[in-house]
């Protein structure tokens, strides 16, 4: 650990290998090459670690385990040994690593964690009924379930795509039921799957091009939409349009500007909005 809660300065370069010992041995809190999804503590590149002479680098602060080096000097993040988010995902543990009498690392990762989260995806393309929804999220469990080693899960589905089922998955109380359901059934298991929640990107099942080229209200409000998609000039309106309300009394100490990034999901979730108003029961 450090004393400050930041640390710019590259540590890496201060290691250096004595005689005193067979094996060398690093630790470092640190992020290696530049990871931009980790703050920039202790910044330093493989080869800064590679040239002090330690024979093994065992790092921490990225939580995920990856080797960065396989040769002398290994190189590896152990990562945690149990996720703690949701964005923690799959097995977490430590390495066991084994030397030889030449100085050669023989790793293995050891998962130790005693819950697991995990994040899936389930298309509603194909699935004409609520049953068929239900059914391809049962079965996305029992998969998630399967691959679990023999630990509880827990986790989100995100339910994706661009059919009938939609227009049950547009009403909240409808996705309520579904997970109270499913946490009943999945929550008894053993080992259990625990839905924390859904995360519903779904579309109704229009065919957006043959609309487009109508000429009613429909057609030129997706006409409408699909301009600012297009011209980013048009996007940028949309943040001058926000800014009343992003810049406006406390508001501004609470909510950050949104990003170019934020504005095209609110465009593309505002259309979709508009399209269960205006078109509700197309097929």
């Amino acid at each position: 650990s450090y004393r400050t809660q930041e640390v710019r300065e590259n540590l890496a370069r201060k290691f250096e290998r004595t005689d005193d010992g067979p094996f060398a041995i690093g630790l470092l809190h640190c992020n290696v090459g530049d990871n931009t999804d980790h703050e920039s503590y202790a910044p330093c590149t493989l080869e800064d670690l590679t040239q002090t002479g330690i024979d093994y680098w065992a790092l921490g602060h990225v939580h995920t385990h990856q080797i960065l080096s396989h040769e002398t000097p290994v190189v590896l993040y152990p990562g945690n040994p149990q996720g703690r988010n949701p964005r923690e995902l799959g097995p977490r543990g430590c390495y066991v690593v084994d030397v030889d009498g030449r100085g050669h690392c023989k790793t293995e990762f050891a998962p130790v964690d005693t819950v697991r989260w995990f994040w899936e995806s389930v298309p509603i393309e194909e699935l004409e009924t609520d049953e068929a929804l239900i059914s391809a999220i049962e079965e996305t469990c029992r998969r998630v379930r399967e691959d679990s080693a023999g630990r509880p899960t827990i986790g989100r589905m995100r339910i994706t795509g661009r059919g009938a089922a939609h227009h049950s998955l547009a009403k909240p109380a409808f996705v309520t039921d579904l997970l109270e359901r499913l946490r009943e059934t999945e929550g008894d298991e053993d080992p259990f799957v625990w839905v924390e929640r859904f995360v519903i990107d779904t579309r109704p099942p229009i065919d957006l091009e043959e609309r487009r080229s109508g000429q009613d209200f429909v057609a030129d409000f997706l006409n409408l939409v699909d301009g600012y998609r297009q011209d980013p000039t048009r996007v940028e309106s949309l943040r001058e349009h926000l800014r009343l309300l992003f810049e406006s009394g406390r508001a501004h100490r609470l909510l950050d500007s949104p990003t170019d990034d934020q504005l095209r999901r609110w465009l593309e979730a505002a259309e979709v909005y508009c399209l269960d108003l205006l078109a509700p029961e197309e097929e």
